[in-house]
């Protein structure tokens, strides 16, 4: 859809895709308050809150009867672009709402409408989860109301149901469906929460809470002691670098004002503030007793913003040591709260498994905080008294058990940051390299809510480097499918990149993060604790497993007794023969033992080691009482799963034993 008349952008000035989403409603405004198509009209962009969540506030502006009417609206992207994934974006108009921009242009009605009949199935499926799903209805309301006695009496089935049989008969409003000649999909978000926005809030990564923390702590800027007692040791250089912008702006601003005959002496104590107002993104407020004149605050602004411009790389540095601060705050503050969401991210996930949907694109943006909205965020602190639900379900699929394959082939692709390989490769070769489709599916799904919940607690990234991998991996299974040459080898191949690069990520995050990670207790919904005991019991299958076949292939205790006794023995008995090895030695006169008998109880012991900790989680989860565990133990537990099943041992060239082990303590009387 296009304007009609004019708005802000000059010609010449390429539209971001923000800037046309916004333009959009412009003409459903138009339409709302219904005047001419060729009435004037501009869609202007007033505020832009940060670059990091982009949030941008646009004023729009039709004329009517020649007078001008105006309102507001917000909008933000929602997550992160991807090649086969729509583009999304947050809007605030009149209601919260999600705009969703497919990937590919949907030019066909009818197409369209199965497009958001099969999310709806998904839905119908989850229910009564929320899981909110497009609809026509939403948008089209707004500029076509039915204002019948019988629409006051409809259902919201009803209501979509009559406005696409509307649209079907009216092509013309269709137009109102559309973006850049493409049907877009909109969700109405209501009285839900994206868990995305509830994170950013909790950590203190909004705009708000930065510029908010600049303002009421200005007066540690230009104190070295004190900016780095409150920001931390070492930041003392920020502070510094701080001190020298302020004296050149103060400098320049003396003059400024020397020029206009202002008395400085009698405002020098608002520079500061005024230094500060600007490091917080906001313009001076000089008020209205001020002896300042009006007409020299733009260049008041103009100065200390040219500055600011000039010195980017330390007012990055300032605002990055305010959010390590936030943080750091935030986990002493909300520590309950990063349990409850992370409870409930396991109760989602066993339900899902319960209605056999996998999800397959698994991540914050996608998911809602459902409660009472007038208790938010206090809810949070309550397990019981919220839930997450789902919203863009484009990539989920209905997973039937009774079907060796899945029926139809899902959208490939993800979010690199929450993603694996197994979701750029088709149903096909999935089958030829791990066996269980369906399975896989899941795990996908489980190793993205491993990933949230990490994020939850340190807000960072638990593969940062990892995802960067993704794009190659992407070009290289585009070519070899252009080249007629995607097998089974090439999967291997892009899989062995992917999770040599994790591993060791992995290790290095939860080594780093441990104390923070084992300071979270969650407690594990009953209806989520048959999904650990299965983990469980599938990760001790697989270790009963790998000690059958260390046993049988040692060549140091061969009698059939002797093999027996190493399968049942626990992990203290294993101990116990590795205790009373002798080293050959005159002074001893104890028997030589091999090296190569050493390696193999040290390796026997590590892998009893493991299955007493399985038993142990095992008999905790059979236990009646409520089950905790902290989140270190957490994300070992899904790592491990996940990534035995995705890189199978059969392609060696990553050891899951050397590598991916971290060290656990047993718990006292551990069974064996």
């Amino acid at each position: 859809m296009q304007l009609n008349q004019t708005d802000s952008q000059t010609s010449s000035e390429p539209k971001d895709l923000s800037t046309i989403v916004a333009e959009y409603f412009l003409e459903i405004y138009r339409q709302h308050l219904k005047a001419s198509p060729y009435a004037p009209a501009e869609c202007r962009l007033l505020e832009v809150f940060g670059s990091q969540n982009n949030r941008r506030t646009y004023e729009l502006r039709i004329t009517q009867d020649e007078i001008w009417k105006s309102r507001r609206m917000t909008i933000m992207p929602l997550g992160e672009g991807s090649g086969s994934k729509s583009k999304c974006f947050y809007a605030i108009y009149d209601d919260h709402l999600v705009v969703k921009i497919p990937p590919v242009a949907i030019t066909d009605f009818s197409k369209y409408v199965e497009c958001l009949q099969a999310e709806q199935k998904i839905a119908m499926r989850l229910a009564p989860r929320v899981c909110i799903t497009p609809s026509v209805s939403v948008i089209i309301r707004r500029a076509f109301p039915f204002n019948d006695e019988e629409a006051k009496n409809r259902s919201p089935e009803e209501e979509e149901e009559a406005y696409v049989k509307w649209l079907e008969e009216n092509p013309d409003a269709q137009e109102y469906l559309k973006i850049n000649d493409s049907f877009v999909f909109f969700m109405d978000l209501a009285k839900y929460f994206i868990l995305a926005d509830v994170l950013d809030s909790m950590h203190g990564r909004t705009r708000d809470s930065i510029d908010a923390e600049i303002r009421q702590n200005a007066g540690v800027l230009l104190d070295i002691q004190g900016f780095e007692g409150r920001y931390g040791y070492g930041t003392g250089h920020i502070s510094e670098a701080l001190a020298i912008i302020f004296r050149e702006y103060e400098s320049a601003l003396r003059d400024l004002l020397g020029q206009a005959r202002v008395t400085v002496s009698s405002i020098q104590y608002k520079f500061l503030e005024w230094f500060a107002s600007h490091l917080a993104g906001k313009n001076i407020s000089i008020g209205l007793e001020s002896s300042i004149p009006s007409e020299i605050v733009p260049d008041m602004d103009r100065l200390i913003k040219t500055l600011l411009e000039e010195n980017v790389e330390t007012v990055a540095l300032y605002r990055e040591a305010i959010q390590r601060y936030l943080v750091k705050k935030s986990f002493s503050q909300s520590r309950t709260q990063m349990a409850n969401i992370i409870a409930n991210i396991l109760d989602l996930l066993a339900y899902m498994g319960r209605k056999q949907v996998a999800m397959r694109d698994f991540k914050p943006d996608n998911l809602l905080a459902a409660g009472d909205p007038q208790r938010y965020p206090q809810f949070l602190s309550t397990v019981d008294a919220f839930q997450l639900g789902l919203i863009d379900v484009e990539t989920a699929m209905i997973i039937d058990p009774d079907q060796i394959k899945p029926a139809f082939q899902p959208r490939l692709g993800g979010t690199p940051l929450f993603s694996t390989p197994s979701q750029l490769v088709p149903n096909d070769l999935l089958a030829q390299a791990f066996g269980d489709v369906h399975r896989i599916f899941f795990l996908q799904d489980w190793h993205a809510a491993m990933v949230m919940m990490y994020h939850v607690v340190t807000d960072d990234n638990l593969f940062m480097q990892t995802a960067k991998i993704l794009p190659v991996i992407i070009r290289t299974i585009q070519k070899a499918a252009k080249e007629r040459r995607l097998n089974v080898e090439v999967v291997e191949a892009v899989s062995r990149s992917f999770w040599t690069s994790a591993v060791s990520e992995y290790r290095q995050n939860l080594t780093q993060r441990e104390k923070m990670l084992r300071a979270v207790n969650v407690v594990v919904p009953k209806k989520a604790n048959k999904l650990l005991v299965e983990i469980f019991e599938e990760e001790k299958e697989r270790i009963e497993e790998r000690i059958r076949k260390l046993v049988a292939e040692q060549t140091y205790y061969k009698t059939e007794k002797n093999q027996e006794q190493l399968l049942k023995a626990s992990h203290q008995q294993i101990k116990g023969l590795l205790f009373n090895l002798t080293e050959p030695g005159p002074e001893t006169g104890g028997a030589v033992r091999p090296e190569g008998v050493r390696q193999f109880l040290t390796t026997l012991l590590a892998e009893k080691n493991r299955i007493a900790e399985c038993r142990d989680h095992l008999d905790r989860l059979h236990n009646p009482e409520p089950v905790r565990f902290d989140l270190f133990e957490l994300l070992n537990l899904f790592f491990n799963c996940v990534f035995r099943i995705m890189y199978p041992e059969k392609w060696a060239g990553v050891d899951p034993v050397s590598l991916l082990e971290l060290p656990t303590p047993l718990r006292e009387g551990s069974s064996n």
